[in-house]
């Protein structure tokens, strides 16, 4: 009872030092959750948190208002702003709880809804309402008001807070509980559920009930203990706890980052893919004019696409008048099955789905052949199939034949034997563009056969047909020819193929076939297929207007240009680079598309919270226009209005949308492209043309993707390095709470040592005179004060333990060495664990802050052996080099899990590892089963900071 009563006046004596730890806890919380990153979150909870956060700040700064008057003592203005503080705290606190209460999943209880429709918006004007009515119409508003504060919106608030805390986390169990932060929002819960009681319930004493007999003054008889200490540690433990509760947005971060790079792989390997598919397309389309050999060009274009959609089998069938084939290729058939396949089942009847794409004139992809309506089975000897894609090949919208493929791969690289797959959309336009081919292909073929068929009426071809002799003189023009020549004003020789004399002079002449050139007037292209007469000693030509497949060559050589800068832009992305040298690099690699030219242009990025572009990357930018467009705000010249639209802006010479314009500048036209990112320009890419370009709807395609690409980019940068902030920020933040922790560890210890062990010491002499003053008959209160002197000396021994427990004074007063070694003697003598100390040198002089971390951390690691290493021996090893500060501490024991080691609730550890973190430090801990454990702590030498 006396040990109550004095450690109860310690605490009244010592209020103000509750009071600066109960309001820093409260200020911390709210500190942390407007540091976390929370923008963009999905999860609920971010869009509320801003009131916990003003709850903790107005709150903690009335706490630290209350410390003020302890100490300055009351004023009249100081008890109005201390009322008014008061009172919005716990409206943040009670609107939070009500919103947070009111977060609803689909799992949530039918109670909670019903109850939701209760907590509606109106409760808390409603509330505030009533409390100035009831402080108003009282004797004493302040007083009486604060009481009502604390019962109608500090109670409830806490209750609600409380509960929310579990409901949302049991409405999102799936969620949260891999992330490890379930006991956070348990002790949260309880710890404001504990607080709206002790905060809320125990107030002031008031003229009414219940504040006339349930008061701030009726606990501490009856506890003996000031209700301020109990909140202190429930603001201590929230504080703690909603800290705990934040790193599910760092691990949101996380995720997002390592998505976005999943994303980003998955389209730089799409893109891959296309540009090498467009790659061969284009080397095959190529070989349609060079290959006059149907079969091998058809085997050629079916090898193609069982290769690129990684298949195990493909065909190609042309057909004939009577509904057969005319042709039929395969690959990926070995040649002496195929021959026995056709020997026992013969070539495709066109029937099943091979018929039904020819029917129908759509592609056609399923999953297993079996179970499509129109399949018709495999013949017997026929080989099993089961995954199918099929296209049409259509000339002159008529069906003559189908490509189809047979048995995709998982993996294209991987054996014949492996588990077919399934075809994807992109196997589904690979398949396309492959029918598209043969038909050009069909179409060439024809082209050559018409061509035969009229060698020997050449006036009656409606295509132009020109003869000359071998030094190309020209002798004949059909009059389709006469009419091309006279249309496009084509004279003489212009229209030969270049090659003639050489060919027709060569030893082999008669043995020549049919060869080919490509020419261009008028921009229009023609395809010239030259023929020698050997009798007549004439070279024919043959000539076809093929402007429209130039142009479909033309799109696929631009998609493959696209698609190469834009795997560019992604593999640039996926470095490990600045954002300086990703715009850069970015802005080199959309140059490089030939029709930029000249090759200038510039990256601005808007400035955050504003509608400002600042140029953060440039090429080719003279100094002048620099300067004049280094800020460039929305809607302003071309740039501004891209920004200002979210569209792209063209213009083709300097026109009067160009407000940056200056005396010398060289006529040039202009890309202004939008970078956006969920929907918000994030910046515009500024590109430079030469004077009256002519755009072209490709050009503002690739672009828009470009940019798409490079804002994406942008956007993944910037979180990197928002998550690097906030972990800097974070650990910043732990390093202060550490270091005013130690503060305030000190700060109660010497209060202990000093006021509380200089009492139990006066109070030790006044027993003892107080002994000395009896006379020998009252040898009962003799032997009833000796008792209490040895209490009062055991009080001493205590006050002396806990004191060196919260802050040895030998480390402030004799340094860290002589810490460590008194530690290790302390500790050897009370576990009987040898302990044996090395350092060099002698004399370590780390700054104060650090050799605290330090001195923790050799705490920490011996405590750790005492719970659960079971050794007998431990060896402690401090040193100081050139670069570094080392402290190694090994035991024998029985040594450390990889599990225990990266366990997150090992709290131990990473408090170690969060100590040495100000100073860029690091800690590893290494162990073995039966080999005991090693504590390595490495510390980097900085003169300014880490030694003095």
């Amino acid at each position: 009872m006396e040990e109550m009563d004095l450690l109860s006046q310690w605490f009244q004596q010592n209020l103000d030092i509750v009071f600066f730890i109960y309001g820093f806890a409260f200020l911390v919380m709210g500190a942390a959750i407007l540091l976390q990153p929370k923008k963009g979150s999905e999860f609920a909870l971010a869009d509320i948190l801003w009131l916990l956060a003003a709850f903790g700040i107005t709150h903690g700064i009335h706490e630290e208002l209350d410390m003020w008057a302890i100490i300055r003592g009351r004023h009249p203005l100081l008890d109005l702003v201390r009322w008014f503080v008061l009172a919005a705290s716990y409206l943040f606190l009670f609107e939070f709880g009500r919103q947070l209460f009111n977060i609803h999943t689909q799992d949530s209880p039918q109670w909670q809804k019903k109850m939701s429709v209760v907590l509606g918006w109106w409760l808390l004007p409603l509330i505030t309402c009533s409390i100035l009515y009831l402080g108003l119409t009282s004797a004493d508003f302040w007083r009486e008001g604060s009481i009502w504060t604390r019962y109608l919106l500090g109670f409830p608030g806490g209750v609600l807070a409380g509960f929310g805390f579990h409901l949302y986390y049991k409405g999102r169990r799936e969620t949260l509980q891999p992330l490890n932060v379930r006991k956070f929002f348990l002790l949260g819960g309880v710890s404001f559920l504990i607080y709206g009681t002790l905060g809320g319930l125990i107030g002031p004493k008031g003229g009414f009930f219940p504040s006339s007999h349930i008061n701030t003054d009726s606990f501490l008889s009856t506890l003996k203990i000031p209700v301020q200490v109990f909140r202190a540690v429930c603001a201590m433990t929230a504080a703690w706890a909603v800290g705990g509760m934040l790193r599910i947005f760092n691990w949101e971060t996380g995720k997002k980052l390592e998505n976005a790079h999943v994303q980003l792989e998955t389209q730089l390997n799409k893109n891959i893919r296309l540009a090498r598919n467009l790659d061969s397309l284009h080397e095959i389309s190529k070989d349609i004019f060079t290959e006059f050999d149907i079969k091998r060009l058809l085997g050629k274009i079916a090898d193609n696409a069982r290769k690129l959609t990684g298949c195990r089998y493909s065909a190609i069938g042309i057909l004939n008048n009577e509904g057969g084939y005319e042709y039929f290729v395969t690959s990926g058939i070995e040649q002496d099955k195929l021959e026995d396949m056709k020997k026992k089942c013969g070539l495709p009847a066109g029937k099943g789905l091979l018929g039904h794409i020819a029917k129908f004139s759509k592609t056609v992809r399923v999953d297993d052949v079996s179970r499509h309506p129109a399949s018709a089975g495999f013949p017997e000897g026929h080989l099993q199939m089961k995954t199918f894609l099929g296209a049409p090949v259509i000339l002159h919208s008529r069906v003559i034949g189908s490509l189809y493929l047979t048995d995709k791969y998982s993996c294209p690289s991987k054996a014949h034997g492996e588990t077919a797959g399934r075809f994807t959309e992109e196997d589904e336009g690979l398949a396309s563009s492959f029918g598209a081919i043969v038909s050009l292909a069909m179409n060439n073929i024809l082209m050559l056969k018409e061509i035969e068929n009229l060698a020997s009426f050449p006036q009656k071809s409606p295509y132009p047909v020109i003869e000359c002799d071998t030094e190309c003189n020209i002798t004949y023009l059909n009059p389709a020819a006469r009419k091309l020549v006279n249309e496009l004003g084509i004279r003489g020789r212009e229209i030969l193929p270049p090659y003639i004399p050489e060919t027709a002079s060569g030893p082999d002449t008669r043995n020549k076939e049919f060869s080919y050139h490509e020419v261009r007037f008028g921009g229009m292209v023609f395809g010239e297929y030259s023929h020698f007469v050997p009798d007549k000693r004439t070279v024919r030509i043959y000539i076809y207007d093929i402007t429209q497949q130039e142009i479909a060559k033309a799109g696929i050589k631009r998609n493959y240009l696209t698609q190469k800068v834009l795997n560019s832009l992604l593999q640039l992305s996926l470095k490990d680079i600045s954002l300086d040298e990703l715009l850069n690099g970015g802005l080199d690699i959309i140059l490089s598309i030939p029709f930029l030219t000249p090759k200038k242009g510039g990256i601005f990025l808007t400035e955050e919270g504003t509608e400002v572009l600042a140029l953060a990357s440039n090429r080719g930018l003279s100094a002048p226009l620099r300067e004049k467009c280094f800020r460039v705000p929305f809607g302003r010249c071309l740039c501004g209005e891209a920004a200002a639209s979210g569209r792209i802006q063209f213009a083709n010479s300097l026109d009067e949308r160009h407000e940056g314009c200056y005396e010398g500048m060289t006529p040039h036209g202009h890309y202004n492209v939008p970078l956006l990112s969920k929907g918000k320009v994030t910046g515009v890419i500024v590109l430079f043309l030469e004077e009256m370009h002519r755009q072209e709807k490709w050009e503002v395609e690739f672009l828009q993707a470009a940019a798409d690409t490079l804002a994406g980019a942008i956007a993944h940068k910037n979180a990197e390095r928002m998550l690097k902030e906030s972990y800097k920020q974070l650990r910043n933040l732990t390093g202060h709470l550490q270091a005013v922790r130690e503060e305030e560890r000190g700060k109660v210890a010497r209060e202990i040592h000093d006021e509380l062990g200089q009492l139990m010491t006066a109070l030790k002499i006044d027993l003892t005179w107080l002994r000395s003053r009896l006379q020998r008959d009252q040898e009962a209160f003799s032997g009833k004060i000796k008792s209490m002197i040895e209490l009062v000396e055991t009080g001493n021994k205590t006050i002396q333990r806990i004191s060196s427990e919260l802050r040895p004074r030998m480390l402030d007063d004799l340094g860290l060495t002589e810490a460590i070694e008194w530690q290790a003697r302390e500790f050897q003598e009370r576990t009987g664990i040898e302990c044996e100390v090395n350092m060099v040198p002698d004399d370590i002089i780390p700054d104060k802050e650090l050799a605290t971390n330090i001195f923790r951390i050799f705490q920490e690691a011996i405590t750790n052996v005492v719970r659960h290493a079971d050794a007998t021996r431990i060896e402690v090893n401090l040193k100081v080099g050139l670069s570094d500060i080392e402290l190694v501490i090994t035991d024998n024991g029985k040594g450390i899990s990889r599990e225990q080691i990266s366990s997150p609730y090992s709290f131990g550890l990473v408090s170690m590892r969060e100590r040495v973190l100000p100073w860029d430090g690091r800690v590893e801990i290494k162990g073995g089963e039966n080999n005991g454990t090693t504590v390595m702590v490495n510390i980097p030498v900085n003169s300014e900071r880490s030694i003095n």
